[in-house]
């Protein structure tokens, strides 16, 4: 528990009246608990490192954004590192988690958990460790405009529960982890894996042009996504599903223009209740296109997508546990002034006061 927990400001702006400039500085300073707030910028933060319970929120990714390089969840002593930490309203280029085992001898896992990102454009996500444990950490409501997106992976088997992807936007990027195969007598099978078991992957879109939506994944729970024009793997994989024995478990989902029908008997861990048929969004190229502020993923009246979730929610980011909050240009949760103006004259002389109205809106 942590009391007396305090909210101090960053700002690198020229002429700043905030706290602290410079954002790692003011992460290292503060105490575990505590809010920082940082102000949008032209001018990045740099890459940023947790190693306690911090309350990060930035400006949203509108106008002007909160910009940092890349920020890394940590825990490399028996403590609890940053878990429980909560980051939202900041356009990054990667989010890293990073767990030490505490004992090389018996692989004792140390772990990082009860973190929740959101409201973010990010290029990218990564665990990976040895012998770590990540739990309870849900990513919700963010956008990724990425190559590589949820690498899973690990040297040695680490281990994941409720992991929670939940109402993103996920743009040409996809979920990877690790396989080995080997072969005997010219058959090949499944060595060693990462399982993903742990993870789930609900109510998100998949937009923009990619081979794939996953790669090397074992285990995972896929539900409510649609898939548009996007294969779900590579053809080397969807071609090798005979010999090579690993999948995910699908489960009320909608795949359109992808020959990766999950409606065919012939598709690998099919699970139930998948369509292959158009969401029907309410504005969205025909053919599919990679994410823009300009499009709208709504659903229109009557689209196949409406209530044809795993407990009858609708399917995409408008859906499920974690609706998006509103139009695709979002702010993080809390107060945002939309309007400033002077009560009277603008001008008063130095070492007066000046009245000023303000109207503001709650970002929740």
């Amino acid at each position: 528990m942590v009391a007396n927990a305090t909210t101090i400001t960053v700002d690198n702006n020229a002429g700043s009246a905030a706290q602290y400039t410079d954002l790692q500085t003011a992460v290292d300073a503060v105490q575990a608990g505590d809010t920082i707030l940082v102000a949008g910028s032209v001018t990045s933060y740099g890459s940023i490192t947790l190693k306690k319970k911090v309350i990060l929120l930035g400006a949203g990714y509108a106008g002007l954004s909160s910009k940092m390089g890349q920020l890394v969840f940590q825990n490399l002593t028996s403590v609890d590192g940053s878990s429980d930490s909560f980051v939202s309203g900041f356009q990054m280029s990667s989010i890293s988690f990073t767990v030490e085992y505490t004992n090389r001898t018996s692989a004792t896992y140390a772990s990082l958990s009860g973190i929740i990102i959101e409201r973010c454009i990010v290029s990218g996500i990564n665990f990976h460790n040895n012998y770590a444990h990540f739990s309870n950490i849900t990513v919700r409501n963010n956008a990724f405009n990425i190559t590589g997106f949820a690498a899973l992976t690990s040297n040695n088997i680490s281990t994941y529960s409720s992991i929670l992807f939940s109402n993103n936007i996920i743009d040409g990027g996809y979920f990877g982890s690790r396989v080995v195969v080997s072969s005997s007598n010219g058959v090949e099978f499944v060595s060693s894996y990462q399982s993903t078991s742990g993870v789930a992957i609900r109510n998100n879109i998949f937009v923009g042009p990619s081979s794939r939506a996953f790669s090397l994944m074992i285990g995972a729970t896929v539900e409510n996504n649609i898939f548009y024009n996007r294969n779900l793997i590579t053809e080397a994989e969807y071609n090798s599903f005979d010999s090579l024995a690993y999948g995910l478990n699908f489960n009320n989902n909608i795949t359109y223009l992808t020959g990766q029908d999950l409606t065919l008997n012939s598709w690998y861990a099919v699970g139930a209740n998948n369509q292959s048929i158009d969401p029907q969004y309410e504005n969205f190229p025909i053919d599919g296109a990679a994410f823009s502020t300009d499009h709208n993923y709504r659903l229109k009246t009557g689209s196949p997508a409406i209530g044809a979730g795993v407990n009858g929610e609708d399917l995409g980011i408008y859906g499920g546990a974690y609706p998006w909050p509103g139009d695709l240009v979002i702010f993080p949760k809390g107060p945002r002034v939309i309007e400033l103006k002077p009560v009277g004259s603008p001008s008063v002389p130095a070492g007066s006061t000046l009245d000023v109205q303000f109207k503001s809106v709650i970002n929740n």
